[in-house]
Formats: structure tokens, C-alpha cells, sequence
């Protein structure tokens, strides 16, 4: 929807631990230590030995594959102007949470003091 600044600082996310995953009908919530979390409402690949689930609303059996990640640390962040987010995780995994609609908010990214809208 809105993309991210080609200047966004996103290195808030590294180091996060992963404390809590919600799986809601149309929405996944990662909730990470410090009051971070990344809720997403639109679509998501989830990378982690040698397979790949893609994750949309209504699609359960991807989101549950995300369990995995609890207690995970993120490692590295990427993101890019068309509104894709990468995070990279200490134990190899990578979660790449797309800009995927033109008409609704695909993501948010929380933090105390700041709201990213995507």
C-alpha cells in the first residue's frame, strides 16, 4: 500500500526475540521483546530448512508453520522501497512480509513511539 522510505532505519528489529505468536482469520501478530511487534494482515514467505510456506488470510496451516520461530532472534532486517520486509533469524530462518495489496494495509511495525504503516 504505502511501501517503505528508501531511508527507513529498521535496525530497531535486530536483536528482537520472538515472545509471542497470534494467529487470528486475517491477521498473524509477532510479538517480540521491548514492545516491538509486526502485525500482518495480507501475506508472508516463511523460509526454514529447505522448504517455504506462503502465508495469506484464511490460510491457517501456513501461519501455524511460524510457531517455530518463538524464542527466535532476528539477525538481520532488510527493507525496500516497494514495501518488502526481510528479517533473517540467528538459527537461518528468513520471514519476508510483503506489500501485497493496493487498497489495505499489508503490514504495521510497532515500537514504543513509533508506528510503521505499510
Amino acid at each position: 500500500m504505502y511501501g517503505l522510505k528508501s531511508d527507513i532505519d529498521l535496525s530497531f528489529l535486530v536483536g528482537r526475540e520472538i515472545i509471542q505468536i497470534s494467529v487470528g482469520k486475517v491477521q498473524v501478530i509477532l510479538s517480540f521483546d521491548h514492545n516491538t511487534a509486526i502485525s500482518v494482515e495480507q501475506r508472508f514467505e516463511y523460509r526454514a530448512d529447505g522448504r517455504s510456506v506462503v502465508w495469506k488470510p484464511g490460510k491457517m496451516d501456513a501461519a501455524g508453520a511460524l510457531l517455530e520461530l518463538i524464542g527466535g532472534v532476528v539477525k538481520s532486517v532488510g527493507g525496500e522501497t516497494n514495501g518488502t520486509l526481510t528479517l533473517e533469524f540467528l538459527a537461518g530462518e528468513v520471514l519476508i512480509v510483503m506489500d501485497a495489496s493496493e487498497e489495505f494495509e499489508s503490514y504495521t511495525i510497532t515500537q514504543p513511539g513509533s508506528t510503521i504503516v505499510v
